[in-house]
């Protein structure tokens, strides 16, 4: 029973630690110099009209609580949203680029692990 309660408090200490790291990197990228309009549409082509239409698309001009409240919403819900470049589903590139990211983590690990066996075996 008590490795079960100490399991339960590892995990609900995870899930504030990710919610209070996730708020505090949402909130520095907002407060950065970086303008998230000029990073979608550039300087060259941006307009005022352009500009106001994507503040009111991606609810730029709601305070800063608000668009975190709405992003998390989204992603816990598996809503990332769409990707500003292409206009894909970013959750299908995430998922098509998966079996690749997994080979790479697979490939990884085996060659790690023989170097680390190598190494282990000559220390003696």
């Amino acid at each position: 029973m008590k490795r079960f309660r100490f399991i339960i408090k590892r995990l609900l200490s995870m899930i504030v630690i990710m919610f209070l790291v996730s708020f505090l990197v949402f909130v520095v990228l907002r407060m950065s110099d970086a303008d998230p309009l000029t990073v979608m549409i550039g300087n060259n082509q941006s307009t005022p009209e352009l500009r106001q239409a994507l503040t009111e698309k991606y609810h730029l001009d709601d305070p800063v609580h608000i668009q975190y409240l709405r992003w998390i919403k989204g992603v816990l819900s598996g809503d990332f949203g769409t990707d500003y470049v292409d206009g894909q589903d970013v959750k299908g590139l995430i998922m098509s680029r998966l079996p690749i990211t997994f080979g790479l983590v697979i490939m990884s690990s085996v060659i790690g692990s023989v170097i680390a066996v190598i190494m282990g075996v000559q220390r003696r």
